[in-house]
């Protein structure tokens, strides 16, 4: 009987296209206003359009979601009402609109002409399990909601308006019955099984995923063994609510085979060229009211603003003559202080003179030529060239779509999954620039500047395959994603440029609902990023050390409204609010979403190793370490841009503190700072003309290889595997010949060790040659205004304040509330001053502020200089009483060769080791086959988590993280119990040795039980 359904609804469908191909071309009425002129010689035939309806199609209307209250969105599109193309420009007939036949321009090539032959898209033979990209959302766990049944669709008409049409049967569209196993996680993985043909992963993160060779379950075609896959990722707690599962939009019918056309436009290959469904054109049609309505609608110029545009314009002497366009030289960067303003103008207005002077503007830059690539200068410009498109001939449109094609680097995206790699050099559209100031242009031309339906759904699902290609993984030091969840951009990961998230948030809030949605496993990473970024964060600011090139610039750029949003799309995308980003939402910006698995305060230690970064958490502070190495910068100086021109100390293993009002309440400001001493730095104090960068581009490097974290005590199922209860960081710095001010013979190695909310910090092997000025630590710096300094429960408000004349343990607590207990305080320093900067742009200026420090001042030309000292976040003076009357743990070592610490109440390991070793014999350790960060702990069984600082990247490198054979040798003979990794365990006489790779610098853990 279901068969028989298909087969009805397949002849109802061939049949409404017949009738509508027979309806002739569309004829567009005239608009009031008159009608714009058309230039001789630049009229072409247009042909019929390919595509099977004329008149209005009418809309598949989407049961409204369900969501958790108070959630009022998603909303998906309300309207039942046909929704024609939008017609936001109220404007005279376009002046000759392009039709599909028109001659190749000269220098662009054709795209490829798509044969007959089935595709894995679209087959023309018959399948019992009818699917659609993007793939189905996994069936829900046995503990969530069912889900709402889509509405069903009208069946498409002939007539201009629609007319109620007979249910359509969801057993028409059935999901794939689940498999016994699970297929796959990615992709790749049904490549690996099933060859090219497989195209998709359906359900790639559920319990039964599904390997899809296009329209096709992979193991109907054919029945090889499923490969083994890792563990799939936690899943998230469902949503008390019943949640929408997102219908797919059908394929075409099995009848219908991929479609030879011929397209002045470059076109992408591995996409099947079909008739799009009535459910396609509905969604494309959405997608462009969203689009229009999010970028290029805005609101009236005022007159003055209109008119100073228009002055602007008549400056290049622009003219139209015949079908000529000539005036002065006129690139895109110029006109974009303009072009928006005359378009919006005509665009609310529908003033003839500044349509025809948008027409000219557009057509003439076009004919002048662009920029070499999409840039900050260009962005408005665009969004300018869009409102233009369906005013332009079909010349003028060829004209500007070869500038647009120029700048996009479409051929990039239109190579298939197999080449785009090699053939298709991602690299030189793949970076957070291009997604931030480039995706409005790719979208737009998408919708505006394609001839035919099918050019418009082949140009939107390749815009889908760039992003989806960017949210994989990136390698080396290259842009977006990597495996913890940080975000590359200049060769490294950043803080300042991750609002590209924002843009990229709204595209995918724009297709969720569509057939032309991103993929699942993009979504994550887009969440994964977004959540990773909130979690060096307090109260939407991070500390100094990870600003960059905006030094003191805090806040995070991620926007309270793009966590919102990601949250609530997650039901299009994973089947439920997504719990990361709506806990943080809840926690740190307002209580909005109910019923969800609830990340309260986001407490330990998290570990991200693409960043060499170690973020500590309690429910009121955070404790941030940041270091470098040879595979990317430690601060970013643009001196010619007057950007962080004394930065050069900001990643110079730096320990700051921020507290929940956030970092400008917690004591960080520009005002007075010392560039010199950065909280937590080992630094050489400088006169501000050798600080200053010397150097237009001055990017601070090391010659060591040993910088990172390490989380201990795993939280099962916790974020990205970097999760843990405790934690270390470890840095070892040799300074590289970047400027003449830079010391080479400056070297030193530092350690911290998190537990129970207090902080151990160690430093040894510190050394230079500088005679003229003194090497110190920074144990803190921070902005005071009245606050006071207490010194052993005796409160200090005076300034200038300057005390070291100190001599065994002291103790005492900053103008904020962080506690330090130092055993050693011979070389200690407390200063209290007003103090005099420089400011960070170079340019001369100076600013004054009240500022107070500690020091270790370790003093001209160190020789393996030392120190130790203990943080304490939010302390009292019991607690801290009680640390300098008697040490919580022993340091069992601390030289150039490790420092190892042994905490006492739970009897944890510690060790940074910095050279492999075979004769380390430090509790349980006892040879180590390269430098590593290791903890451990015995009770019952050993827990042991290591973790390979060496990324194994060069520095501005595409090349993937490498793989490092590594073996632990531990002291006794013991058995695995437990390991998170493949390993190869071997008996010795009296060890046991652990042999197995390392990647990306992630932790690697295991349980072992003595034999």
């Amino acid at each position: 009987m279901a068969r028989q359904h298909i087969v009805n609804y397949a002849l109802c469908f061939i049949f409404v296209s017949v009738l509508s191909a027979c309806g002739g071309g569309e004829s567009a009425a005239p608009l009031p206003g008159g009608q714009l002129s058309s230039e001789p010689g630049a009229s072409m035939p247009v042909q019929a359009s390919p595509a099977p309806e004329k008149s209005p199609q009418p809309i598949k209307s989407p049961q409204p979601i369900e969501s958790p209250k108070p959630i009022e969105s998603p909303q998906p599109i309300k309207s039942p009402q046909p929704i024609e193309s939008p017609q936001p420009i109220e404007s005279p007939q376009p002046i000759e609109s392009p039709g599909p036949g028109m001659s190749p321009q000269p220098g662009i090539s054709p795209g490829p002409i798509f044969s007959t032959a089935p595709s894995p898209e679209s087959s023309p033979e018959p399948s019992s399990t009818p699917s659609a990209q993007p793939s189905p959302l996994p069936s829900p766990s046995p503990t969530a909601q069912p889900s709402v049944s889509p509405s069903p669709s009208p069946s498409p008409s002939p007539s201009p308006s629609p007319s109620p049409s007979p249910e359509v049967s969801p057993s028409l569209f059935p999901s794939p019955s689940p498999l016994p196993v699970d297929q796959c996680d990615s992709t790749s993985e049904c490549r690996a099984s099933y060859g090219d043909l497989a195209s998709d992963c359906a359900d790639s993160k559920s319990e039964i995923s599904v390997c899809y060779c296009g329209e096709q379950r992979c193991d109907e075609l054919a029945s090889p063994e499923p490969s083994a896959v890792p563990s799939p990722l936690p899943t998230l707690s469902p949503s008390p609510e019943p949640l929408p599962s997102v219908s797919p939009s059908p394929q075409p019918s099995p009848t219908q085979s991929p479609l030879d056309i011929t397209s002045d436009l470059l076109l992408p290959q591995g996409i099947a060229a079909y008739e799009p469904t009535a459910e396609e054109l509905a969604d494309l049609a959405a997608i462009k009211e969203r689009f229009f309505n999010k970028e290029l609608k805005g609101n009236k110029p005022s007159e003055s603003a209109y008119n100073d545009a228009v002055e602007k314009y008549n400056s290049y002497n622009i003219r139209r003559e015949g079908g000529t366009i000539s005036g002065d030289a006129l690139k895109d960067n110029q006109a974009n202080a303009f072009a928006l303003t005359i378009a919006r103008y005509a665009l609310h207005s529908n003033n003839q003179d500044a349509w025809q002077k948008l027409v000219n503007l557009v057509w003439h830059v076009a004919k002048q030529g662009t920029t070499d690539t999409v840039w900050y200068n260009t962005r408005e410009y665009y969004r300018a060239v869009m409102i233009a498109a369906d005013k332009l001939n079909a010349q003028q449109r060829k004209d500007v779509y070869a500038g647009l094609a120029h700048i996009m680097h479409f051929e990039i995206d239109f190579v298939d999954d197999s080449t785009w790699k090699t053939e298709g050099d991602f690299f030189k559209v793949g970076n957070t620039d291009y997604a931030y100031l480039g995706s409005h242009i790719y979208l737009g031309t998408a919708l505006y500047y394609t001839n035919t339906d099918i050019e418009k759904m082949l140009y939107v699902k390749a815009f889908k395959r760039r992003y989806d290609r960017a949210m994989q993984y990136s390698t080396g030091t290259f842009d977006f994603v990597k495996p913890d969840g940080t975000v590359f951009h200049h060769w490294t990961h950043t803080t300042q440029y991750i609002y590209t998230w924002n843009v990229l948030t709204d595209y995918f809030d724009m297709l969720k609902d569509t057939a032309f949605r991103m993929e699942r496993q993009s979504y994550e990473r887009l969440r994964d990023a977004a959540y990773a970024m909130s979690l060096i964060c307090k109260n939407q600011t991070f500390s100094n050390s990870s600003a960059t090139r905006f030094p003191m610039s805090l806040d995070s750029r991620i926007s309270d409204s793009t966590y919102k949003k990601i949250a609530e799309m997650g039901p299009y995308y994973i089947g439920e609010i997504d719990a990361y980003t709506a806990s943080y939402y809840n926690r740190e910006i307002e209580p909005y979403f109910d019923n969800i698995q609830n990340y309260d305060s986001a407490e330990g230690f998290y570990q991200f190793h693409y960043a060499a970064l170690g973020a500590y958490r309690q429910n009121d502070w955070l404790v941030s370490f940041k270091g470098f190495n040879r595979s990317f910068w430690g601060t970013e100086i643009y001196f010619n841009k007057g950007a962080n021109a004394y930065g050069r100390y900001q990643g110079y293993g730096t320990l700051d503190v921020i507290y929940e009002p956030g970092a400008y309440d917690s004591g960080f400001s520009e005002q007075g700072y010392d560039w010199n001493r950065p909280s937590g730095s080992t630094t050489i104090v400088k006169p501000w003309q050798e600080l200053i960068a010397l150097k237009d581009r001055q990017d601070e490097r090391t010659d060591a290889n040993f910088a990172g974290s390490l989380r201990f005590d795993k939280v099962e199922d916790g974020f990205l595997n970097i999760e843990g209860q405790s934690g270390m960081f470890a840095f070892e710095f040799q300074q590289r010949n970047n400027s003449a001010s830079h010391d080479t013979s400056f070297k030193f190695k530092k350690s911290a060790f998190a537990f129970d909310g207090m902080v151990i910090a160690l430093g040894s092997d510190i050394q230079n040659s500088d005679a003229q000025n003194n090497t110190v630590t920074t144990l803190h710096q921070v902005s005071i205004n009245t606050q006071k300094l207490n010194l052993k429960g005796q409160a200090i408000d005076a300034l200038p304040y300057t005390k070291t004349d100190f001599s065994g343990p002291t103790w005492f607590i900053n103008e904020y509330g962080t506690g330090f207990v130092v055993y050693d305080s011979d070389t200690l320093d407390l200063v209290r001053l007003n103090h005099t900067s420089p400011k960070s742009d170079g340019k001369g200026g100076t600013s004054q502020g009240k500022i107070s420090y500690a020091q270790f001042n370790h003093g001209k030309k160190p020789r393996s200089a030392s120190y130790e000292y203990v943080l304490v976040p939010g302390a009292n003076e019991a607690v801290l009483e009680d640390l300098s009357a008697s040490k919580p743990y022993q340091v069992q070592q601390q030289n150039s060769a490790a420092h190892i610490v042994q905490y006492l109440p739970s009897d944890t390991w510690a060790y940074a080791v910095f050279d492999a070793t075979n004769a380390l014999n430090q509790g349980w350790i006892k040879e180590l086959s390269r430098p590593l960060m290791l903890m451990l702990r015995e009770q019952g069984t050993l827990k042991l988590s290591v973790a390979n600082p060496d990324l194994g990247i060069d520095y501005r490198s595409y090349d993937a993280s490498k793989v490092f054979p590594v073996s632990v040798t531990l002291n006794g003979r013991w058995e695995i119990d437990h390991s998170s990794t493949d390993v190869e365990l071997a008996l010795l006489d009296d060890a046991t040795r652990l042999t197995f790779n390392t990647q990306h610098a992630q932790a690697y853990d295991f349980e072992l039980t003595r034999l």
